[in-house]
């Protein structure tokens, strides 16, 4: 019997074009610590990397392969457009930080004038960006110190609201897009969506799947 294969020293990525289905591939890191896509822009693709020397957001140049590091720092979560970013960070006057590691709070970051300040902070607790609405406004996932969970809306720093009131979801939404119409979600329970009108997420459809673009 043949003895079981060692996986690749070597990642790839594949930039794929939609309107030709032209596919090119380039080296995407170490096996054990590839980048990993944040965000498509008109200036190339954001990446970022999650363990050891890499820590930090990279462009690369879908013509070239071309990877460079705009910014060097850790947890970033995701991507507003327009060069600006959601950044998990540990606020230092909390007294006691989940694990004393996990991110508490979700920085705005500007690339473009270098400006970072606090959107939304809760002591004790671990917070994820999720997404955003169509306004650019975080969805934030946040496990509280006890034990209790929540997705909150976060319209504007020191303001936020609850928009999932069953939390036998909460461990398998993810994929959020959003278009004119609300904040899609997707999960191997269904297609969850919210907008303002509604105020809450609800389910949609019993399919199975995740969203892959917005009716706009």
């Amino acid at each position: 019997m043949a003895g079981q294969q060692n996986p690749p020293a070597r990642a790839t990525l594949h930039v794929v074009s939609v309107e030709t289905g032209v596919e090119v591939a380039f080296d995407d890191g170490a096996w054990s610590n590839p980048y990993v896509v944040l965000d498509y822009a008109a200036e190339g693709i954001y990446l970022i990397t999650t363990f050891g020397a890499y820590f930090g957001l990279w462009l690369m140049d879908p013509a070239t392969g071309a990877i460079t590091r705009v910014a060097n720092l850790s947890n970033v979560q995701g991507s507003a457009g327009s060069n600006v970013f959601w950044v998990g960070a540990i606020n230092p006057s909390d007294p006691h930080p989940i694990a004393g590691v996990a991110p508490d709070q979700l920085d705005r970051l500007s690339l473009a004038d270098g400006s970072r300040f606090t959107w939304f902070y809760r002591p004790g607790s671990a917070v994820h960006f999720v997404g955003e609405d169509l306004g650019g406004h975080p969805i934030v996932y946040v496990l509280n110190a006890d034990g209790s969970t929540e997705v909150l809306l976060v319209p504007a720093p020191g303001i936020n609201r609850p928009i999932l009131p069953s939390w036998d979801v909460l461990d398998t939404i993810s994929g959020a897009i959003s278009d004119s119409h609300g904040i899609w979600f997707g999960s191997p329970k269904g297609i969850y969506f919210y907008s303002d009108a509604i105020g809450l997420l609800e389910r949609v459809s019993t399919q199975p799947g995740y969203p892959a673009n917005g009716c706009l």
